[in-house]
Parts: C-alpha cells; sequence; structure tokens
C-alpha cells in the first residue's frame, strides 16, 4: 500500500477524527455521492458526503475501468493500482465532506461503472455503505476504415483533448501499416506496429495507412486493432480499438500517367483492362509478381479521348477510374493503303503523326525505314533494302511523343523490266566431259544469279556490266542432271528462271 499524501484540511470544512471506543451505528449514515464524469487522461472529483457523524474505518473502492487518485485527508493509503483506498481506524470520526478524485485507468472501455463503493468498518462490521459510480468519456478515438481487397485506407488517431505519452498503434492479423502521417512514428519491419517517440504531446489526429492480404475474404472484420497512449513509466493513460473490414470490392488501380503510356501498382497476377468509351476492352495486362503494371494505350484517333481503367481478379472487380488521353495527330499511314498496291523502286512508305515524334516502319522479322513526322505533320521514308514482288503487313509505329501505330496489308508490284536469265553452257542436253562443268549465261547487268540443283545449291554470280556470269561448280557432279538459274533484279523488276539438261560422261 502506498502512503497517501498529507494535505492541509480545508478551513471551512474541517474533516474530524477522534477516538470513539463505541461506533453508534444507528446515527452513521453515508450519503451517494455524485457520479464523476471526466474523459480519459483527465481528473474526476466528488465528495464523500455524511449525513450525520460517523464512525469507523472508511474503506473506498474505486469504479471498474477506474483508480483512485487522491483522498484529500491526512491518514489515508491508497493501493499500488489504486484500486482501493483505507482511511483512519475504527474510532475515527468522520462529518465534514471529504473530496475524492478518480482517474480512468486507461485500457477499460469508457463507460459509467456503478460497481465502486464507499463504506464504514468496525471490525469486521460494515456500519454504512453506497455505491460509487463514474462515468468516463473516451479521449482517444480510433476510426475503422473499409479496405477495398489489395488496396489500403487511411485510420485516424486524434485526442478530445491535448494529451502527452508515448503513442502506440497494432494492426489487426492480416492487415500492415504502410504509412504514418507523423515523422516522429515509425513502422516497424513487419508492418504490424507503429511507435512514435515521446513523450509527444498530441493535439492533432495521426493519420496511419492501413493495407489488407488480397487473400483475406471480402466483408471479413479483422478485430484486434488498438492504439494506445501511456506515460514514461508504462501505465496506460488513454487507449481505444479499431477494425478494419475488407470491402466487396478490389481497390481501383493506383497509376500515373505519361501521354497514352500509364503505369503503376495493383494486385499480383489481377489483369489491369483498360476500355473505351464504348465499353469495348482496347488494352489490358497482367499484374507483375511485385505488384507492378505498365500499358500503353494504343491510338484511337486524333484529339482527346476518354477511357475507363479496372482491376479484376477472379470473378471480383474494382470501380472504373477515368483516364484521359490527349492523342494529339496520332499515327495513320497514307500510302500504301490497306490492301492496296506500292510500286516503285525504292518503295517509299508516307504518312500523318505527331509532330516531332519518330516513325519506325517495319516487318515482322525487320526495319524498313525510319523517319521525324516534319511540322506540318507528315512523314516520308523509303526502305533501306530492295522490297521483291509479293504481299506484305507492315506496322508503322510513332514513339518519342504520343505512342501509336498503324498496321498496313499490301501487294508489291514491279513496272521495272529486265532481261531474263538464260543458260549459254551447258547446252540443252548436251554431254560434258568433266564432274565439275562451269555453267554461263545472261542476265540483266547488276542481278544476282542462282544456280541450283533439286537439293542443293551449286553457286551465285553477279550478272557483269555486258550481261553475262559465270559459276563454278564447286564439287563433282554425275549422271543425267535437271538444273535451274534464279536470277533476282536489282531494279524491283519480278524474277526470272531458266532451266537446262545436260549429262555428264567422263
Amino acid at each position: 500500500m502506498l502512503a497517501q499524501p498529507a494535505f492541509a484540511q480545508p478551513q471551512d470544512t474541517p474533516p474530524t477524527a477522534s477516538a470513539t471506543t463505541t461506533p453508534d451505528a444507528s446515527t452513521s449514515s453515508l450519503i451517494t455521492p455524485v457520479t464523476p464524469n471526466f474523459i480519459q487522461g483527465t481528473a474526476g472529483n466528488t465528495q464523500i458526503r455524511f449525513s450525520a457523524p460517523a464512525t469507523g474505518r472508511l474503506l473506498i473502492t474505486a469504479p471498474s475501468g477506474t483508480r483512485i487518485n487522491q483522498v484529500q485527508i491526512p491518514g489515508c493509503t491508497i493501493a499500488a493500482d489504486g484500486s482501493t483506498a483505507e482511511c483512519g481506524t475504527d474510532a475515527s470520526t468522520w462529518n465534514a465532506p471529504i473530496a475524492l478524485t478518480l482517474a480512468s485507468d486507461g485500457v477499460t472501455a469508457p463507460g459509467t461503472s456503478t460497481d465502486g463503493s464507499i463504506s464504514i468498518l468496525v471490525g469486521d462490521t460494515t456500519v454504512s455503505t453506497v455505491a460509487l459510480s463514474a462515468t468516463v468519456t473516451a479521449n482517444l478515438a480510433t476510426s475503422s476504415p473499409t479496405v477495398q481487397v489489395g488496396g489500403s485506407a487511411d485510420l485516424t488517431a486524434s485526442f478530445a483533448i491535448a494529451s502527452t505519452g508515448f503513442l502506440t498503434l497494432t494492426a489487426p492479423q492480416g492487415t500492415t501499416f504502410t504509412r504514418v502521417s507523423d515523422a516522429r512514428c515509425q513502422i516497424s519491419a513487419s508492418g504490424t506496429t507503429i511507435t512514435c517517440a515521446g513523450p509527444i504531446r498530441w493535439r492533432d489526429p495521426l493519420t496511419a495507412t492501413i493495407a489488407v492480404d488480397p487473400a483475406i475474404p471480402v466483408s471479413t472484420v479483422l478485430t484486434g486493432g488498438t492504439a494506445r497512449l501511456a506515460a514514461a513509466g508504462g501505465a496506460a493513460i488513454t487507449s481505444s480499438t479499431f477494425s478494419v473490414t475488407v470491402g466487396d470490392e478490389l481497390a481501383t488501380p493506383e497509376f500515373e500517367q505519361q501521354l497514352n503510356s500509364i503505369w503503376g501498382t495493383g494486385i499480383p497476377g489481377a489483369t489491369v483492362n483498360v476500355h473505351n468509351d464504348k465499353n469495348q476492352l482496347v488494352a489490358h495486362t497482367e499484374v507483375r509478381g511485385d505488384g507492378l503494371w505498365g500499358i500503353d494505350i494504343p491510338f484511337a484517333g486524333r484529339g482527346n479521348h476518354t477511357f475507363s481503367l479496372t482491376q479484376t481478379l477472379g470473378t471480383g472487380s474494382s470501380k472504373p477510374t477515368e483516364v484521359n488521353v490527349d492523342f494529339g495527330e496520332g499515327m495513320v499511314v497514307t500510302s500504301p493503303m490497306h490492301g492496296g498496291v506500292l510500286n516503285g523502286t525504292p518503295a517509299t512508305f508516307t504518312g500523318t503523326g505527331t509532330v516531332g515524334a519518330t516513325v519506325t516502319v517495319a516487318g515482322t522479322t525487320r526495319t524498313i525505314c525510319t523517319t521525324v513526322v516534319t511540322e506540318n505533320g507528315t512523314w516520308s521514308c523509303d526502305a533501306t533494302f530492295e522490297l521483291p514482288p509479293g504481299g506484305y503487313t507492315v506496322t508503322a509505329r510513332q514513339s518519342g511523343t504520343v505512342t501509336s501505330s498503324a498496321t498496313v496489308s499490301f501487294t508489291r508490284q514491279s513496272t521495272a523490266s529486265a532481261k531474263d536469265v538464260a543458260f549459254t553452257s551447258p547446252g540443252e542436253n548436251e554431254t560434258v566431259h568433266t564432274a565439275r562443268p562451269v555453267f554461263q549465261g545472261t542476265g540483266e547487268p547488276g542481278s544476282t544469279v542462282r544456280v541450283y540443283g533439286t537439293s542443293r545449291t551449286i553457286g551465285t554470280a553477279t550478272v557483269d556490266t555486258a550481261g553475262h556470269w559465270s559459276i563454278p561448280t564447286p564439287f563433282d557432279l554425275s549422271g543425267g542432271l535437271n538444273i535451274s538459274a534464279e536470277q533476282l533484279p536489282i531494279n524491283g523488276a519480278a524474277k526470272s528462271f531458266d532451266w537446262v539438261h545436260f549429262s555428264i560422261k567422263l
């Protein structure tokens, strides 16, 4: 038991204690005290009063959730936990009012407790007793947020009155803190607690961001969150509890934007979807294991366009969020037209785009040409290699500004002409007497000629300026042979072929 400090007795109503060997129970009477109403962290005052002089020991029991701070009379001993106080002896006589101060234990939920008492005892006999009640109002209050699956939300810890102490927050199981508004507070490595260095005098609310494990089912209420303000010795001054409810929607993905490129964070494994203003899906991607994702929204036409962004996982979906993109002058191929014909050498591609953008025209495996959109919004580039006649599908893509692309399919034709390739030696049905004959012929100057059999190329050569070519055989041949020649002109003219039948006899 702790000794109650001595106080000067009030001059106007001094309590008295006199030695009396025989208490007069019939005249002893306590008056039920006024119920104190106070905020956690402050004092609640009331008085012990008597309707007539009373003799015996004074025993005070604090209501649940409170402790006795002070009894304003000498000779009182208060228990270490403040739960009880005992004053005087069996022979003490009480008459004048006695000031009594209570405080909250800082842990018990606020409310009214009526289980305290004030009693006069002589020996083991209770001479008189009355109930002692107290109403405690919350000081520290914490909000209980709803967090959408895979998302986060803010909770606040606020004080009814300015309070000084060491503040600690503990997250419910299945949740973690990700941010705290006060630099004097630190989040643990596990994210389960926030500890604020102190003591700090709290006036303004503290805000903390809390996230939920995506595996927890929707509509689950996670309890067990606590906020506690303690004194230097660890005794609670005020505390509160909070819960986190898992919402029935997925969190809307967070994103940043540069022109038509968007990127951000989401639930690992979820799909981020982009729909146009007609609710048509125009782009989607899966959120990586580290929670990151990125999408280039395809060109949707010149000017401003509005899209909606959602996140889906299984059967769950987030609410849509709006994305606005100004495409400016996006990529358009004007020549060749889709399904059209491209003639001429070299093959020339033209179109329009965003001023300053870099344009790359490419097939499935090779870049055909690159250029930059001019100040008037047009571009043109020539193929850096020959495109032989045939069908093609190419994509023109602009980058460096608004990323967009256009794909066209076309047929490559040639209006150029070239002398056909022809064998001059060996002659048709000729018999030669060497295992390695030299093949000779004529063709279009500058063209490439390839001589080949049914399963193997014999060699290649370039037609000289006089229109002749010659290809020696690098390996032995025998028997009757059917040999082909293929010519690829450099002026874009169509390929030509020739054949010769001959035999070798050694």
